[in-house]
C-alpha cells in the first residue's frame, strides 16, 4: 500500500531527518510514482546529511536516471 509506505517514510524522517536510507527508499518510491522532482529533493537531502558516495546516494541517483528501483 503506497499510502502506508509514504506514511512510514515520513514518520522515519520526522524522527531522524538525516536517515539517508529512508531518504533513498522514499525517493525510489517517488521515482516509481513519476515524482522526479520530489525524488531529487531526497537525493539532495542524502548529500546534505553526508551521504556522498554511499549506497543510498548511488541507488537513488541510479533510480532517477534509469527508472530502475530496488525493492526488498
Amino acid at each position: 500500500d503506497i499510502e502506508g509506505g509514504i506514511a512510514a517514510y515520513e514518520a522515519a524522517l520526522a524522527l531522524n531527518p538525516g536517515n539517508i536510507l529512508a531518504h533513498s527508499y522514499y525517493g525510489q518510491l517517488l521515482v516509481e510514482m513519476d515524482e522526479m522532482e520530489m525524488a531529487r529533493s531526497h537525493l539532495s537531502a542524502i548529500r546534505d546529511a553526508g551521504g556522498d558516495g554511499s549506497w543510498a546516494e548511488a541507488a537513488l541517483e541510479r533510480a532517477i536516471a534509469t527508472g530502475v528501483t530496488y525493492n526488498f
